[in-house]
């Protein structure tokens, strides 16, 4: 943990050595997300080349499984492609909180947010300024350094938004650190030139290049509202989703290729037998000619047959479907997110996929009250500059569940509560399920009553005259 800004002076390390072991779990994160798992797990991977002698001489590569990415992607998901609602509890606040929400793009960037905090563990945004008005962007968790009080670590004294990059001074290139210390109320900018000495990534601040002093935000709050996933009483930033499920993965990856390495090998087997099996290859030396029939002139001679190894794949795969099992508790995304139950082929209705789903509902929930919180917190930190103000309190967010509706079940069961009395008229119908405007749901409602009218059988009246 960090307890004050000396990070930041000058012959210090950067990044500082408290940060360092984050910060690498986040590079290794990231390359396991971007599918660079040989780079991550290249010790369990080197375990592909050690299965049997008569299989060292196949050619095998690793094969990725990106259970991770998955896990990820799922996540987002089921937060955010179904689009929540914010709703403000006054009219002008409304019109507050919709333009910030677009002006954000609030839920495109929140998408990117449920990904960081899955594979890093915490989300962060930011009330930006533009054309005057407030706004929410996202940055990376790896540019975010958390100041705590030394007496209350659960107490936040700044937030430090630092990044590196080239830049040229004098006529010489040289590496320049950018930090902004962020304080309730206001933040400072600073430029550092950095010198490399401890190779890729490991720096030493060398001298400040520029100060903005103290500004002022004129925000009652931080302007960085970072969102954890999973946070405990002994840490500030949150704890990823890949840890717990590493170790398993590294080694699902590790069977299936092991037994693509041995399938390769039955794909092109060793044959043993007489020698008259042989003919001249033109070389000057022999081959065998698997087309042609071999007889045996007695039975001293040795049979021609394949040499085949029981290689207990059966046990193979029963390990993976094991590992499978375990990945499927320890991720908490349950065995759906993963097809290993939908093996049917049948579509499940919508009850039976909240079933499907439960555990994996259970955990985003877990994620979403993080969202909730922190999105209310950062609409109403962005509405203090150039809208109306909105307190949290003044917010409210309906989420959806992000799984698919399923119209026939909603039907049945409208159908129960309202007695089977019609609840929508056929004009909203086809606009909702055929997609008409309003001028050709209108002229097909009048199409369809004329049909029915042609369709009644005439009808016979007799007059009585007095």
């Amino acid at each position: 943990m960090l307890f004050n800004l000396d990070f930041l002076n000058r012959n210090q390390p950067f990044p500082p050595t408290q940060e360092r072991e984050r910060l690498t779990r986040y590079a290794q994160n990231k390359k396991i997300f971007d599918n660079n798992h040989q780079d991550v797990y290249s010790e369990q991977l080197r375990r592909i080349e050690k299965v049997v002698g008569n299989v060292s001489t196949i050619i095998s590569y690793p094969i990725v499984l990106n259970f991770q990415k998955k896990m990820s992607l799922k996540t987002a998901d089921l937060l955010f492609l179904e689009r929540p609602i914010v709703k403000a509890n006054k009219d002008n606040k409304q019109k507050a909180v919709d333009a910030i929400v677009a002006n954000s793009d609030l839920f495109g960037i929140g998408y990117e947010g449920a990904i960081d905090c899955s594979r890093y563990g915490s989300a962060v945004f930011k009330v930006d300024v533009e054309d005057g008005k407030g706004k929410i962007a996202i940055s990376s968790p790896e540019y975010l350094y958390i100041i705590v009080d030394p007496d209350d670590r659960k107490k936040i004294a700044h937030y430090v938004l630092a990044w590196t990059h080239k830049d040229t001074l004098k006529g010489r290139d040289i590496t320049c650190l950018r930090a902004t210390v962020h304080s309730k109320g206001s933040y400072r900018a600073m430029k550092y030139e950095l010198d490399n000495v401890g190779g890729y990534g490991s720096y030493t601040i060398r001298a400040m290049l520029e100060d903005s002093g103290e500004m002022e935000t004129g925000l009652t709050d931080f302007a960085v509202i970072p969102i954890h996933n999973l946070l405990t009483s002994d840490s500030v930033y949150g704890i990823d989703d890949y840890m717990d499920v590493d170790s398993i993965v590294s080694e699902l990856e590790v069977r299936t290729a092991q037994v693509s390495k041995i399938l390769d090998v039955f794909a092109s087997p060793t044959v043993s037998g007489t020698t008259a099996a042989l003919e001249p290859d033109g070389s000057g030396g022999y081959a065998f000619n698997a087309g042609n029939f071999y007889a045996r002139n007695n039975v001293d001679e040795p049979p021609l047959e394949y040499i085949t190894w029981n290689a207990n794949l059966e046990a193979n795969f029963k390990q993976i479907e094991k590992l499978l099992n375990y990945l499927c508790v320890i991720s908490e995304m349950g065995a759906a997110i993963f097809d290993t139950e939908l093996k049917t082929g049948t579509v499940p209705s919508g009850a039976a996929l909240q079933k499907l789903y439960i555990n994996v509902l259970a955990k985003v929930a877990r994620v979403r009250n993080q969202f909730d919180a922190g999105f209310k917190r950062a609409i109403a930190t962005a509405s203090q500059i150039g809208h109306t103000k909105v307190a949290a309190e003044d917010i409210s967010i309906i989420w959806q569940d992000g799984l698919p509706n399923d119209p026939k079940e909603e039907a049945d069961i409208l159908a129960v509560r309202t007695g089977g009395r019609a609840t929508m008229s056929i004009k909203r119908g086809l606009m909702e399920y055929d997609g008409l405007s309003g001028e050709m749901a209108d002229a097909e409602v009048g199409e369809i009553a004329n049909e029915e009218i042609a369709d009644m059988p005439v009808s016979l009246s007799t007059e009585f005259e007095d």
